[in-house]
């Protein structure tokens, strides 16, 4: 994932465990280290970027959210969330994040968490559809999810939730 917000571009490195911050001319600033990092969102002077955390290896172990400082470029807070966590996005003061279970092939997730921002702890899980990797949110506040279904006899679908 890549995004630029203020005057920093930052840039997820999957598979390398590595967030990549960068002046708009590209520049080297620094890096934030986290274990098999996926996406990006921002809110305040936060960035968040979710994290399978762990591998094929062991791919029961939970995802978690990261937040980093963007003044400082430094981890400041942690919540575990679902298995294989992909987008995520901000509405309010509320992080909502995917749950894919990519890993799990034969039991995918299929939840999104909703973090509060104030505490970072996961208030609660939405049902959605099988393998949700995508997320959005539009003008009236509702959460629309893309899930990718099992890639044989659960076909792809997308839902809605109201905010």
């Amino acid at each position: 994932d890549i995004a630029v917000y203020g005057n920093k571009l930052y840039a997820v490195i999957n598979c390398s465990h590595k967030v990549e911050i960068m002046d708009l001319q590209a520049r080297r600033l620094g890096q934030v280290d986290i274990p098999n990092c996926r996406y990006l969102a921002f809110h305040g002077d936060k960035a968040y970027v979710s994290a399978y955390v762990g591998s094929l290896a062991d791919p029961d172990l939970l995802g978690s959210v990261f937040e980093i400082d963007t003044a400082t470029l430094q981890i400041t807070r942690e919540v575990k969330v679902g298995h294989q966590p992909d987008e995520l996005c901000v509405v309010d003061d509320k992080l909502y994040v995917v749950n894919s279970g990519g890993y799990l092939t034969n039991r995918y997730d299929s939840t999104v968490s909703v973090i509060d921002l104030a505490t970072f702890t996961e208030i609660k899980k939405l049902p959605v559809g099988l393998n949700p990797t995508r997320v959005r949110v539009d003008e009236q506040k509702h959460l629309w999810i893309c899930c990718q279904g099992n890639y044989k006899d659960i076909q792809p679908q997308v839902v809605v939730h109201d905010l």
